[in-house]
């Protein structure tokens, strides 16, 4: 009703956006959810309640949605592997990006695979003595493996849901696709995370865990290969 359409004209429909409003109104403490949807209609359709819509800022044109694959990979990736240095949030899904576009990809952590890195922080709670390559730091899925996996930073960015898809896909709740306040829960993160690397290697990712880059080896300006230890 608020965006001026019958619910013969939706196409489709999903919460893109849910969040807690408790903010005080008229001196009292109302707890209301504020949804944002994205629905589909047919291209032509008019209706004036939907004019009044757009006219009063309820309804706006949809952001494009993304896509993982692209239409064409730069000349420069072709028939080469890349290396993707550290297997954080950022890391997992250039990785991922990368393979699902016909990219050979090693990726590179100078911790360990989550059951090792785990071992290594059991022991340093017991004895307090830091393991200088597998810790809180590094390993796999980054810091944030051991944050709650919150999601709170929401980017406007067209590739936004198409990754989280992939969390929900290897078992997130799906709710992060749309709640303000989205977490994982570090409980459920230490079931995704396998589950996204298995996804990575079955498109051909190749992970190099203990491996720690020393440095960039150079050609005409630009880094051709790493040096790890």
């Amino acid at each position: 009703a608020a965006a001026g359409l019958d619910a013969g004209d939706l196409r489709g429909f999903r919460i893109a956006k849910q969040s807690l409003d408790a903010r005080r109104m008229g001196g009292v403490r109302r707890l209301r959810f504020v949804v944002h949807a994205d629905v589909i209609v047919p291209a032509g359709l008019r209706s004036p309640g939907l004019a009044r819509a757009v006219r009063a800022g309820r309804v706006k044109r949809a952001p494009v949605r993304g896509r993982i694959e692209v239409d064409r990979v730069h000349e420069s990736l072709r028939g080469r592997r890349v290396a993707v240095l550290g297997a954080g949030p950022a890391g997992l899904f250039a990785a991922l990006v990368l393979a699902r576009n016909g990219v050979g990809v090693d990726l590179v952590d100078r911790g360990d695979a989550l059951r090792e890195r785990g071992r290594a922080l059991n022991a340093f709670d017991r004895t307090r003595a830091v393991e200088p390559e597998s810790n809180l730091l590094f390993g796999e899925g980054g810091a944030g493996t051991y944050s709650d996996g919150k999601l709170y930073t929401r980017v406007a960015h067209a590739l936004e849901v198409p990754l989280l898809e992939e969390l929900v896909a290897c078992g997130a709740p799906p709710e992060i696709l749309y709640d303000a306040r989205a977490h994982i829960g570090t409980d459920r993160l230490h079931d995704v995370l396998p589950a996204l690397r298995a996804r990575l290697e079955a498109e051909g990712v190749r992970f190099h865990w203990r491996t720690r880059i020393d440095g960039l080896v150079l050609g005409d300006g630009s880094p051709r290969s790493v040096r790890a230890l």
